[in-house]
């Protein structure tokens, strides 16, 4: 009886509250990619770089849109001669000089650095 309950109980806890609405972010940690990101500026490795350029892109694409209301954070632009391998270098450096981001979600880490680096001109 407990086991059959416990999903139904919790499905309610978790979306009682119009307001509220759960976060479930999938992918590496903030951390995780800036090490990954930093060991592929070794042409040596081409897997690293892979994963850490695929990774970031699809952040990119998936913020593609802009600022908007609902995603405030997407302040920057980027050109077209902007390489993954600027953007990874962009990355890793905020992420030395910003320690305290490494427990923060990496898609709003990708894009702090990025609004730092590429600010939209107004």
């Amino acid at each position: 009886m407990f086991s059959t309950m416990l999903p139904i109980v919790l499905t309610f806890v978790l979306f009682a509250d119009p307001q509220w609405t759960p976060v479930i972010l999938y992918g590496p940690s903030t951390f995780d990619l800036t090490e990954t990101c930093r060991t592929s500026a070794h042409p040596d490795d081409a897997s690293q770089f892979i994963r850490c350029a695929n990774y970031i892109m699809g952040v990119v694409d998936a913020q593609a849109e802009g600022p908007t209301e609902k995603n405030p954070l997407n302040r920057y632009c980027l050109n077209n001669g902007i390489t993954t391998v600027q953007l990874s270098k962009v990355f890793v450096k905020y992420s030395d000089d910003h320690p305290e981001m490494m427990n923060k979600a990496t898609p709003f880490v990708l894009a702090r650095a990025f609004a730092k680096a590429f600010p939209c001109s107004r």
